[in-house]
């Protein structure tokens, strides 16, 4: 048995899983073992057909895999982004096949970002991520500041050696980006913009452009699992509603009502400005994304988008408001 085909590296694990392979006479029904992502644990056997040559469909092994999640409160830097990364493994006797995918739905380039282009926001007390498929050679990242009048500051993010195509993360966090300021006697306050560039060694890969706030008191940060197998950070400027709703299960008895359980379920409706269209419709995304945080003291918290629909974007409403519902519900006293 001999491996022809096998899925592209880093392909999307939500898209066809595909594996060929060539069969001898006496190898018809054997066994290809399928492996976890952490290739640690078998999770299948397929028995190969009766064609000359065999596809192997892995989707679902893959799938079952695939969890992701913000990462969590760090000091600034480029990081190798292996929550982001999952494999798929087969093997039959003295060989084994294994290839990386990423957690999306929609193929990336080399030095490509996982996220839609457009500007982002960072407040001084936030931390948000940028990922990549870097290829081979040394990637080093800066971030260049822009005052209202004045020089531009150029402050150094890390260099990173890569001896094979690999995903990295730079992480950014407003906290440590204000100590690495006050290095150069600035406060976070003196600018009102600025640009992250990742290069290799000779040129500009990508760069991301970002408008400063101050801290975010008062607001409502989200996360949300993007189709490029990243995550996506937004900001909503106003907190609408927050409520608390009590389910009560009970019974009744000669007595009464007599409670049994009680479970609290916590939600919210959000809003914020809409600038453009596209601004409009890359929130949007949110609705349909298999996984959407709140963050909660410096950690996310899986919720539930209560929406179905948002209205088309209007430039006379240039507001979205959202809704949201907390995944886990608040346990009370139960009888």
């Amino acid at each position: 048995m001999q491996l022809l085909s096998a899925p592209e590296p880093f392909s999307p694990a939500f898209g066809e899983v595909l594996y060929s392979v060539s069969l001898g006479e006496n190898e018809i029904g054997q066994e290809i073992s399928i492996f976890n992502s952490g290739i640690s644990e078998k999770i299948g056997l397929k028995k190969a057909n009766y064609a000359p040559v065999f596809t192997l469909d892995v989707t679902d092994y893959l799938r079952s895999q695939v969890r992701i999640e913000p990462l969590v409160r760090q000091q600034c830097g480029i990081v190798e982004m292996y929550q982001r990364v999952f494999n798929s493994c087969i093997a039959y006797q003295d060989w084994a096949s294994i290839v990386q995918h990423t957690a999306g739905i929609v193929a990336v380039g080399v030095n490509v970002p996982l996220h839609d282009s457009h500007a982002r926001s960072l407040a001084a007390d936030e931390q948000d991520e940028l990922c990549w498929i870097a290829g081979e050679g040394v990637v080093h990242a800066r971030i260049v500041f822009y005052r209202q009048q004045g020089n531009p500051l150029v402050v150094k993010m890390g260099e990173r050696t890569v001896e094979r195509r690999q995903m990295l993360g730079l992480v950014l966090n407003g906290e440590h980006l204000c100590e690495l300021l006050q290095v150069f006697s600035c406060q976070w306050d003196d600018f009102f913009r600025f640009t992250v560039e990742v290069h290799d060694s000779h040129d500009l890969l990508f760069s991301v452009n970002y408008r400063m706030r101050g801290h975010s008191c008062g607001k409502v940060r989200m996360a949300w699992w993007n189709r490029y197998g990243g995550i996506d950070f937004y900001t909503f400027e106003t907190l609408r509603v927050h409520r608390q709703t009590v389910e009560k299960t009970g019974m009744t008895n000669p007595d009464g009502f007599l409670p049994l359980g009680c479970i609290g379920r916590e939600s919210m409706t959000v809003a914020t400005a809409c600038r453009n269209r596209e601004h409009d419709k890359w929130l949007g995304q949110m609705m349909g994304a298999p996984q959407v945080w709140v963050e909660q003291n410096a950690a996310f918290v899986p919720v539930r988008v209560t929406d179905n629909n948002l209205p088309v974007y209007d430039e006379e409403k240039t507001e979205i408001e959202m809704s949201f519902e907390l995944a886990a519900a608040v346990p009370f006293q139960s009888f």
